[in-house]
């Protein structure tokens, strides 16, 4: 016998001789078998605390002139895997953990298993390990011991952070969240909501990170990142995003860096830099930019300085 590390097991002789057996080692049945007949020595009950399976090698055969010996029992500790489900995720990035080391990444709520399975008898503990951009996430029902069964039990939530700043255009709106994770709803039909498509969305969707402030115009969108640099989205029929061309942007587009305030009007743009110098571009026809002409301006001009 080896590898016998569970209790219970019970092997049995010829359907009756049964013998139960704590440990590893050699072993015996307790009744005689004449010479001449056969025998079959087979697994009764398997061991639990921790559940193995045993298996039988060289189990029958023919009583000859001698004791049989030979018979070999194996028993290994049965694995088990670690799963549960996840709920309420939108934000990417999550990252789940079990036993501090198989690392699972999800992207969307639902059920959820981890790859490497867990030996009964052992514990298991499921952990975050990376947070999704914009949420909060956390594990109940994440640790304990693995018993005879697959653990579906681990249930992740995941909330929304809370909001640090919005704006609204003239059908989309955005949101900054406390970890700069920036968010758009809305009316999408020129991209505005930055998502890469041009899908109206019903709630909030992820459109970046590192975000510190956001402005909306008519059906354009730019935003200030935290290390300076300005972005641009949506439609551009009279240079609003800044980017030196009239072409419709789906997603975000770096229009320049140095800033430290913008606003969004209905066609065009300002944009007041860490120097204290104030920029403008966009549609100009009521002179809006503030630049002593009414030409339209695809790229940022300096209106004046501080």
């Amino acid at each position: 016998m080896t590898g016998l590390a569970g209790s219970g097991l019970v092997l049995q002789d010829n359907g009756g001789d049964d013998l139960a057996l704590s440990a590893s080692g050699s072993f015996t049945f307790a009744t005689r078998v004449a010479s001449g007949t056969s025998y079959s020595a087979t697994v009764e009950a398997q061991p639990t605390s921790p559940t193995q399976t045993c298996v039988v090698q060289n189990g029958s055969g023919t009583i000859g002139a001698n004791d049989v010996t030979n018979v070999a029992v194996t028993c290994t500790t049965n694995t088990y895997y670690v799963g549960g489900t996840v709920t309420g995720l939108v934000g990417s990035g999550l990252v789940l953990q079990d036993n501090g080391g198989d690392d699972l990444a999800l992207s969307a709520s639902g059920s959820f298993t981890f790859a490497t399975p867990v030996a009964s008898g052992t514990s298991y503990s499921v952990t975050v390990k990376a947070q999704p951009s914009g949420q909060a996430c956390a594990v109940q029902n994440g640790s304990g011991t693995i018993a005879s069964a697959n653990i579906t039990s681990a249930a992740v939530s995941c909330v929304r952070l809370p909001w640090s700043s919005v704006a609204s255009g003239y059908s989309h709106a955005l949101g900054i969240t406390t970890d700069g994770t920036l968010w758009a709803w809305g009316l999408n039909s020129y991209g505005q909501l930055g998502d890469g498509t041009t899908t109206n969305r019903l709630s909030p969707v992820q459109v970046g990170s590192g975000f510190a402030q956001v402005a909306a115009g008519y059906l354009h969108t730019v935003a200030l990142k935290a290390d300076g640099t300005l972005w641009a989205w949506g439609y551009n029929g009279f240079g609003q995003l800044g980017d030196g061309t009239t072409t419709q942007r789906l997603s975000p587009v770096q229009v320049g860096s140095g800033f430290a305030q913008v606003a969004a009007g209905y066609l065009h743009t300002v944009a007041l830099k860490a120097d204290g110098t104030l920029w403008a571009w966009g549609y100009n026809y009521y002179g809006q930019l503030g630049d002593g002409t009414t030409t339209n301006r695809l790229s940022p001009v300096q209106v004046g300085s501080g």
